[in-house]
């Protein structure tokens, strides 16, 4: 905790410390990032209290924090290792960055910070004591392209692939709403599950939907890549292919666990196993393959 800074009023960002710690090598499981400082500074353990009830969740729910008022404390159960005065305004320094500010507030301070560097990015938002997070900012405002169109700044890198993942985003949304739908129409039950890009078919199955990018390689030729499989927790992989624009969808793959691994898919010609078995021009097919049948009827 000696790492706050040099003196009682010091205020150094999170992101600043852990840098700092990274940089003379002292580690915690790997580098020092922004949230394990946070972390650290705001851990009850340290001062040797316990602390329950921080957040609520009741099944099939999404969790929750709870007020201050209701957590449930035990002092004093841990051997201290932080006195409790230093804890205490460590936690006040970050509660006081924390603290409730109107948009206009945080668009003033943000206009502040670019006028001070000349460009903005989440690296100085977050490195700025006087402003929260770079995902809170962002989303208050629908995103850092949103903060940078109302401050009229326009940044030095290209950053059309942050509206072409939102447009993605907005795709992959509507496909699941329709295919909750459709599956709803056939007599099908559908639920939610608790990641929100998976749906639940007859309490048995788990469907999960992914865009595919298409990508102009050097050597002239198309690749298609999904990021971000959980193949092992689901049981059938829905993907839409996007065109070479990337602005519609050109067809659709429905590929089982079995055939996909963890992590990236590429969807070219040089995929092992083959994937143009499972290819579709439309979903109307999906219905159909999740109809329960009774073993009688196959027998």
């Amino acid at each position: 905790m000696s790492c706050i800074g040099s003196g009682p009023r010091s205020r150094s960002s999170c992101s600043n410390l852990g840098r700092r710690q990274s940089a003379v090598g002292r580690r915690c499981v790997s580098l020092w990032t922004r949230a394990r400082v946070s972390r650290v500074l705001s851990n009850f353990a340290y001062v040797g209290d316990n602390v329950w009830g921080r957040t609520s969740g009741r099944l099939c729910r999404k969790r929750v924090t709870t007020r201050p008022e209701l957590w449930v404390y035990a002092s004093d159960v841990f051997e201290p290792v932080v006195e409790r005065g230093l804890f205490n305004e460590a936690r006040s320094i970050i509660q006081a960055k924390v603290c409730k500010l109107t948009n206009a507030e945080l668009l003033t301070r943000l206009a502040s910070l670019l006028d001070r560097h000349g460009t903005l990015s989440a690296r100085l938002i977050n490195d700025d004591p006087e402003l929260p997070d770079a995902n809170v900012c962002a989303y208050r405002f629908g995103g850092l392209m949103k903060i940078y169109q109302l401050l009229g700044h326009s940044p030095r890198i290209c950053l059309d692939y942050v509206e072409l993942n939102q447009s993605f985003k907005q795709v992959r949304a509507g496909l699941i709403s329709l295919i909750a739908v459709s599956l709803d129409r056939a007599g099908i039950l559908v639920t939610r599950a608790t990641h929100a890009d998976q749906l639940i078919v007859n309490h048995e199955i788990s469907l999960s939907v992914h865009v595919a990018r298409c990508h102009a390689l050097n050597s002239g030729n198309m690749r298609w890549q999904t990021r971000g499989f959980r193949s092992k927790a689901t049981d059938i992989n829905v993907i839409a292919r996007m065109d070479p624009s990337n602005s519609a969808i050109s067809e659709y793959y429905i590929i089982p666990r079995a055939e996909v691994t963890y992590g990236t898919l590429n969807i070219d010609g040089t995929n092992a196993p083959d994937f143009s078995g499972y290819r579709y021009s439309d979903l109307t097919c999906l219905p159909q393959m999740l109809q329960p049948t009774h073993i009688s009827e196959v027998v």
